[in-house]
């Protein structure tokens, strides 16, 4: 609190002396011109060296108060004090500055000498190190952009306003909210790094380029290449916006005020479906998918003839025209004064920007934004010059209960169909209470749109960010001409205070039903309950603050007119410290550059650095970056210096090393703000009865055992304790491992768990931390299955039942909600599949926005700092939720809700291999995965490359996880060095069965000279299917026909039988093949979703599977079957075995055979045939030599 209060003093004290400085400059200009001093006339005029007079040359007077130009003939006249400045300035000539005494007039005739382009005093910039340069002499690449070069643009944030101003500069915008959509900025493309945005310097320190506005600004330098942004360390890798504001200059003072107020129009909107049309298109896409419509004809009736937005049962909802305006206000004022002598120069500026967003809602965002910045320079003597710089900004925001994302987010995914915004108490018969209308909501949406933005409370937003630079400059020439030396300190505080009240009200899920007299009846379900607050709560604070100094050393001279030559040594650091988030930042960089140019034509830069971070792994704290640079002004040779069409040509290149630290997480948190509770495990008490191992009761024996066997890595006694104590509490877990088979059956085995007579709950597995929370028991549960990559796990299960777990887990979780499944006894064997799905649906846009790795070591960090004590849940996401930048608590909101399973289309994977000129060889990996629903989704991705146990490789690119929103596909081209043998896909949360297809890479096209980059491309839906071939699947039910199996004996039933199950597919065992047809999985079944056959055992030949294939036209067709071979063929290479099938058409009726033996898994053609009638029958039988027969997918295809 002390350190807080000296700081504002601090900041009142520079503020005071840079107001009381400019006042007194003021009140010294109204005592001189009280005293009206005399008049002089100056009468002069301009010429060039050659005695030709210059036109339009900058005449200044009285700090800038007086501007003029000479007149075509070179001459100019002007009345100044006696005691006055005049300067005369040309582009490209020397300024003469003329200060008025009594003996000293100007001239008659004034003769500016000529300087080559961008070597004048007005092309002298500063460097991004301190250092000063011309223009022309610059070898590193950068670009410029001066203050008055940005334009107008209606936008509330700077750099939105860079877009197409520099060079090399991509601006992407991003949709964040009111004044808070603060663009990424990527120098010279993007890499496949993560954290790849450049950063921003402001007057030496890096700072957000939200806190400026235009009018603060002097220059923007973009740093691009090695030379250039070497000097600013391990975080400057991507490139550097660098920021000088705006100082006062000697002899010109300046003021400017400005106000401007506007209105933003939307320049257009998605064009929404009405619910009659969004229902005859959704029964036209299922119709093609070969299912029955959802849709009846009275509900197409009743949506065409909808009441609107409150029609109870046939709603049709348009929350673009609801919830949004055309257009919105913003608001933008400023002020500024800048000026001072030889001696002191001050600048002050203070802008405010306001507005409005285009959100039609009770609580329309609202944005105050108030920014203030005074510099200060002051020439304490010839050789000291002292500089103090404040800066501040104030900003408050105010928002409905949804913000802008949420609210275009529901804009953008509700259907119009999905629930009336509002319902009346007469028409449903729910009481309302204090005058707030009943809400609408659907099994999908449990929240009401309309509810939350017009009756669901307010969030408040407000912080405050000030800055603070004190520097000092020396300029030795008295010790050595060129030596120059300072030293910078800043200190950067924000603090962030986010305030809401909350008001959830009740919504109802409408569903129809039939009584048991045939009448239609409505069912009102409630989804939410009432929760309103009375007052404000805290939401979210932050505090971070940031301290940095550096210093440097420079020498610059010229030698002999055309030897120039430079060096400076700087060093920089800054630590910033973040209120209970991970652990501080800390970077420091030590560089040398050395800069020598020969008469101005020829240019060598040399740059060192060893850049430090924290974030490096112990031991490799420093990393030795190196760059260097070469440029050639061609303009001043002398085949070019007299060329009227060229006035400046220089060709530069340069090259480097740097150091990178952005894409890497703490390996040890050493320190946080936020305080955590110690640990208390609860006292067990055992009861063991007769039979109980109590080998795990040894206490001694099993803690000497465990160090013995340590071997060479030892361990410690309480290591040992932890080790043994785990082992104990084993005994309590439920446990998969525990499976019981069904005695004697044939092809179909039954796989059921017996609860351990031990078991508690909550599970008490893991005593190095406790995550608990009120709301979610399970969080500790989650956490551990999520690590475990539980989700990923494809499991052995599917050759017993036909399903993997984590795949019923799917399924079950779409009809019932997390908190359901967690209390429901019967489904206590899939528990724990049913949590780590939840658990790696939760993280899963944390993974995409971090990396998968990355996240998961970062989780992984902070459980490792907190060993033996509690973590709350709810603090872990947030903590999680800063370094991920993701929302986690929205996602965690999905617990509560049934889960939407998407269902994707994935194309075979293309493996190209490229061989350039030079020998130079890589191979390009191409993938398409669609997603054919109407959810968002998430997939991984895992690229394998060696055989057999397909392990991912380490290159992070190797697994990712991806974002699939709905009715979209995604392209994923990636470059290898090495051939690429296998691609695996997992569709995660999804309706795929199974969700997880490993696909291997056949045969290998070959290209030349061709330039890729890694990249994923949008696309529009896809079918994958090819045109001109149709296909039928064992799951196209009306076109797909199963025999009635023969009446067998009671003993077969009896062992041929399944114990009773709600999952339609059961496991299948090729040694003991069911007596009926049976459905089952595998991937490498056909299947557009579900990849699914029916298996029989071989008989002879009465069983029967009938495939009915549409002929869309009359023609010559190829007819293919889709092959699958079992374990039978794989281990008996002796084996023969053919499928007999009968191709009935025309009326006629042909006989065809695949020879399994000879035949390739996948497609394997039937043969050619005619086909003029609307319908061909493919029937398959089950006579065959192996023990069992497949019926999976057929297909046509027009030659």
């Amino acid at each position: 609190m002390r350190n807080k209060i000296r700081y504002i003093r601090l900041i009142g004290l520079i503020f005071v002396l840079i107001v009381g400085s400019s006042l007194t400059f003021a009140q010294n200009k109204s005592k001189r011109k009280s005293a009206k001093k005399p008049l002089v006339e100056v009468v002069s005029i301009v010429t060039d060296e050659k005695g030709s007079p210059l036109k339009n040359v900058s005449i200044i007077c009285g700090e800038g108060a007086v501007v003029l130009y000479t007149d075509a003939k070179g001459r100019f006249q002007t009345k100044v004090e006696n005691d006055a400045t005049v300067m005369v300035e040309a582009l490209g000539y020397e300024d003469k500055v003329y200060k008025l005494t009594g003996s000293n007039i100007v001239p008659e005739k004034i003769v500016l000498k000529k300087e080559p382009l961008f070597l004048t005093e007005e092309s002298l910039v500063n460097r991004a190190d301190g250092g000063k340069t011309y223009k022309g002499n610059e070898v590193g690449a950068t670009s410029v952009l001066e203050n008055g070069q940005f334009g107008t643009f209606p936008d509330l944030t700077l750099t939105n306003m860079l877009q197409g101003k520099m060079l090399g500069l991509q601006v992407r915008s991003t949709v964040s909210g009111l004044g808070n959509n603060t663009p990424d900025l990527f120098i010279r493309g993007q890499h496949g790094m993560s954290e790849n945005t450049a950063i921003v310097i402001i007057d030496g320190v890096e700072r957000p380029a939200a806190d400026l506005i235009p009018e603060e600004i002097e220059r923007i330098e973009l740093l691009k290449d090695a030379t250039a942004k070497i000097l600013y360390g391990a975080r400057a890798a991507n490139g550097v916006l660098w920021v000088t504001t705006r100082r006062g200059k000697a002899n010109r003072r300046i003021y400017n005020a400005t106000a401007e107020a506007g209105v933003v129009q939307m320049t257009r909107t998605p064009d929404f479906l009405n619910s009659y049309q969004y229902a005859n298109l959704y029964n036209e896409a299922r119709a093609n998918d070969g299912l029955t419509p959802y849709y009846n004809q009275k509900q197409l009736e009743g949506y065409k003839n909808s009441k609107g937005a409150n029609d109870l049962l046939y709603p049709n909802v348009d929350l673009y025209d609801q919830l949004l305006n055309k257009n919105a206000n913003y608001r933008k004022v400023s002020f500024d004064m800048t000026g001072g002598t030889d001696r002191v120069r001050y600048a002050l500026i203070a802008g405010y920007v306001g507005g409005s967003g285009f959100e039609d809602v009770t609580y329309t965002p609202q944005l105050h934004r108030l920014t203030l910045r005074g510099n200060l320079d002051f020439n304490v003597t010839d050789f000291l010059t002292i500089s103090a710089d404040v800066a501040g900004r104030m900003e408050m925001r105010k928002w409905g209960q949804l913000d802008c994302g949420q609210v275009f987010t529901a804009l953008s995914t509700h259907r119009p169909n999905e629930y009336p915004l509002t319902m009346s108490p007469e028409e449903t018969g729910l009481a309302s209470s204090d005058g707030i209308p009943l809400f609408g909501a659907s099994l999908l949406r449990p929240m009401n749109a309309y509810a939350e933005t017009m009756y669901g409370g307010y969030t408040d937003e407000r912080y405050t960010r000030s800055q603070t630079n004190i520097g000092l400059k020396f300029d030795l020439d008295m010790l050595t001409k060129g030596l120059k030396a300072g030293a910078f300190l800043s200190f950067d505080n924000y603090d962030y205070l986010q305030l809401s009240l909350s008001k959830v009200y009740p919504t109802y899920a409408i569903k129809t039903y039939r009584n048991f007299a045939g009448e239609e009846q409505i069912m009102y379900t409630q989804m939410k309950k009432t929760d309103v607050a009375t007052s404000q709560s805290r939401k979210s604070t932050t505090l971070q603050q940031t301290l940095g100094w550096n210093a440097f050393a420079a020498y610059e001279n010229t030698f002999n007119q055309k030897h120039d030559v430079s060096a400076r040594l700087t060093y920089m650091y800054s630590k910033t410290t973040n209120q209970g988030v991970t652990q501080d930042i800390i970077n420091a960089n030590y560089a040398l550059r050395l800069n020598y140019m020969y008469d101005h034509r020829y240019a060598v830069e040399a740059d060192m650095a060893l850049m430090g971070s924290n974030r490096f792994k112990s031991g490799d704290k420093y990393f030795f970056s190196a760059a260097g640079g070469l440029a050639w002004i061609l303009s001043n040779e002398d085949f070019l210096k007299d060329n009227e069409y060229v006035n400046f040509l220089k060709l530069k290149t340069s090259a480097g090393i740097l150091g990178y630290d952005r894409s890497t997480e703490h390996l040890l948190y050493e320190r946080a703000w936020s305080q955590a509770q110690e640990t208390v495990q609860p006292e067990m008490v055992l009861f063991p009865e007769k039979g109980a191992i109590f080998w795990e009761l040894d206490v001694k024996r099993q803690v000497k055992n465990h160090i013995r066997g340590s071997g060479n890595n030892e361990i410690s006694l309480q290591e040992a304790q932890m080790r043994t104590f785990s082992n104990f509490a084993w005994m309590f877990l439920q446990t998969e491992g525990d499976y019981n088979f069904s005695s004697g059956s044939r092809g179909r085995g039954n796989l059921s768990s017996t609860a351990n007579p031990y078991f508690l709950f909550p599970q008490i597995y893991n005593f190095r931390y406790n995550i608990y929370s009120s709301e979610w028991p399970v969080a500790n549960r989650a956490i551990e299955l999520y690590l475990q990559k539980k989700s990923e796990n494809e499991g052995w299960e599917r050759q017993i039942n036909g399903l993997s777990n984590n795949e019923k887990a799917n399924l079950l979780l779409e009809k019932h909600t997390f908190k359901e499944l967690l209390a429901d006894v019967e489904q206590r064997n899939l528990q724990n599949n049913i949590v780590g799905l939840e658990a790696s649906r939760l993280f899963a846009r944390s993974e995409i926005n971090m990396g998968v790795d990355a996240f998961r070591d970062s989780l992984y960090a902070m459980l490792k700092r907190n060993t033996f004590l509690n973590i709350k849940f709810e603090n872990m996401l947030d903590t999680l939720g800063e370094m991920s930048r993701t929302d986690l608590y929205s996602y965690l909101k999905e617990w509560e809700q049934l889960t939407p399973l998407p269902f994707y289309s994935i194309g075979e994977p293309e493996l190209t291999k490229v061989v350039n000129k030079g020998g130079e060889e890589f191979f390009v990996l191409k993938v398409l995965v669609s997603n054919n629903s109407d959810y968002d989704g998430i997939i991984q991705m895992n690229v394998l490359q060696n055989g057999w146990w397909y392990q991912p490789m380490e290159d992070p690119r190797a697994r990712k996880k991806v974002e699939i929103a709905a009715h979209t596909s995604k392209e994923f081209v990636s470059v290898w060095e090495e051939q690429i043998r296998d691609v695996e896909i997992n569709t995660m949360v999804s309706g795929n069965l199974p969700y997880m297809i490993r696909q291997s890479i056949g045969n290998v096209k070959q290209e030349r000279n061709k330039i890729v980059k890694d990249t994923i491309y949008t696309l529009p839906e896809s079918s994958l299917e090819m045109p001109g071939e149709v296909i039928v699947d064992n799951e196209d039910s009306t076109l797909f026909v199963l025999s009635t199996p023969a009446v067998v004996g009671l003993l077969p039933k009896w062992l041929d039988k399944v114990e009773d199950t709600s999952f339609k597919y059961s496991g299948i065992s090729w040694w003991r093949a069911p007596l009926q047809w049976t459905a089952t999985t595998n991937a490498k079944y056909y299947g557009k979703y579900i990849r699914s056959a029916y298996v029989i055992k071989s008989g002879d030949g009465s069983q029967t599977a009938t495939w009915k294939i549409p002929v869309p036209e009359a023609g010559q067709y190829e007819l293919y079957y889709h092959v699958f071979k079992d374990d039978e063929l794989r281990w008996n290479d002796r084996l023969q075995g053919e499928y007999h099938f009968r191709v009935a058409y025309d009326s006629e009726m042909e006989d065809a055979y695949i020879n399994l033996r000879k035949a390739n898994e996948g497609w394997e053609q039937l043969g050619t045939y005619y086909f003029s009638a609307d319908t061909v029958r493919v029937v398959l039988t089950d006579e065959c030599k192996l023990r069992s027969v497949t019926a999976d997918a057929v297909k046509i295809v027009k030659r």
